[in-house]
């Protein structure tokens, strides 16, 4: 039986983090099913339901879909949740590697992984996505059924780190570790333990700090999750990487805490999914939606977002005299996804009512 995928969609991406989203966006391919179960997982129409749904594709049919969505424009290909189909996903990136593909691959994980698996993509990956969710294993097992978590995402952040190094480049020259950590409400103390031990283990590394936690799923089950993230919450967690020292990174405006920017996987997947194969024939046809020139990409069945409540760079304060000119790289002139940088000397919202621990207490 040969080895096969399940793709659930494939879209040009631009609301990835900037230099892995450059132009019209990552050639984005989302897999179904997932390692983890989040009770808040935006994705949880693809990653939990049983039997697995999408389109299963061999190897040739996954290096057929890298070379589309190259010609569609991709900056690169990033592959969201591919862990369990790693040895497929292997077999075709070296296959494409072969063929001389120019864009790089990005492995776009939860970081629930193992070293050794990570071991046969070295040479492979292009940028390694980790999103680093937990330093507390309680916090993994109650919300994402993660045992041992934090020792299993850090071996494998570690080994990432040790195939492709730090952070450089954007679009086709990226290339590196990126990781992202996404603040969950009630749990800052336990993001900024995420972000000691990336200080600590890997100085120097760009991060991306996501501030879009929206309570969907089985967030409803769990009160102190069931809400967005204050700014209070966030703007502290951003802050203590500052006091770190760290000034590599990428931040979210509490603004994209929307779920307008999640696909619609609930429509019927003949007719959503832009991955088919026409009958009688072994060509692609990926439907990649266009929109009219000025206009900014959008998910296919989704809202369109206005994206003017979003800071843009030329809207951003300038840095103090006392930073450097640029003191992150947050990205380009006008990206209007809602990544920007704050000003370093920005005051904090007062936090009055905050009890250190769980958040901002009613």
């Amino acid at each position: 039986m040969p080895k096969t995928a399940h793709v659930v969609n494939a879209m040009l991406h631009p609301w990835e983090e900037p230099p892995i989203s450059e132009g019209v966006g990552a050639g984005a391919i989302f897999f179904a099913g997932c390692n983890l179960k989040c009770v808040f997982c935006q994705n949880y129409e693809i990653s939990q339901p049983k039997p697995r749904r999408g389109t299963p594709l061999s190897v040739p049919q996954l290096v057929e879909l890298f070379w589309r969505l190259e010609r569609q424009g991709a900056c690169c290909i990033d592959l969201v949740s591919p862990t369990l189909y790693l040895m497929t996903l292997r077999d075709a990136l070296r296959e494409a590697k072969k063929q001389h593909f120019p864009l790089p691959f990005v492995w776009n994980t939860n970081a629930y992984e193992n070293p050794a698996g990570l071991e046969l993509l070295e040479g492979l990956v292009d940028v390694y996505l980790p999103d680093f969710k937990y330093v507390d294993n309680y916090l993994a097992e109650k919300y994402s059924d993660a045992p041992n978590y934090y020792g299993i995402a850090t071996a494998a952040i570690l080994e990432m780190q040790r195939q492709v190094g730090r952070f450089t480049g954007s679009g086709v020259t990226a290339h590196g570790l990126l990781i992202r950590h996404l603040v969950l409400p009630g749990c800052r103390n336990d993001s900024m333990k995420v972000l000691d031990w990336i200080h600590r283990n890997i100085p120097g590394s760009t991060i991306s700090i996501m501030r879009q936690y929206v309570p969907m799923y089985r967030a409803g089950e769990f009160p102190e999750i069931n809400r967005r993230i204050t700014s209070c919450e966030s703007d502290s967690v951003c802050k203590h990487w500052l006091d770190l020292g760290e000034r590599c990174g990428y931040v979210q405006e509490q603004g994209c805490a929307d779920c307008g920017y999640t696909p619609d996987f609930t429509r019927a997947f003949k007719d959503y999914c832009p991955v088919h194969w026409k009958d009688g024939d072994d060509s692609l046809d990926i439907q990649i939606p266009k929109d009219p020139p000025g206009i900014s990409y959008t998910v296919p069945g989704a809202p369109r977002m206005d994206t003017t409540p979003y800071t843009t760079a030329a809207q951003t304060p300038a840095a103090p005299a006392a930073e450097p000119a640029v003191p992150y790289t947050w990205g380009t002139e006008g990206n209007p996804y809602g990544w920007s940088t704050p000003s370093p000397a920005a005051p904090l919202p007062a936090e009055a009512g905050y009890d250190g621990t769980y958040g901002v207490a009613f």
